[in-house]
């Protein structure tokens, strides 16, 4: 299930940055979404690589 939403999510990923680009005529937004979005993945990756019991 979890593959499945990751490839459904790459494969919307592109278009939607692409269409945010035409929207605002610009690459500032699109690349402020890009970097809130791996700001969360370090996160949730920080969190999931912690040494303790489950």
């Amino acid at each position: 299930m979890a593959q499945s939403l990751g490839y459904i999510l790459a494969a919307i990923g592109p278009v939607f940055v692409g269409l945010l680009h035409d929207l605002t005529n610009d690459w500032v937004m699109p690349l402020v979404l890009l970097i809130v979005i791996a700001c969360f993945i370090l996160i949730f990756g920080y969190n999931a690589g912690r040494n303790r019991y489950v």
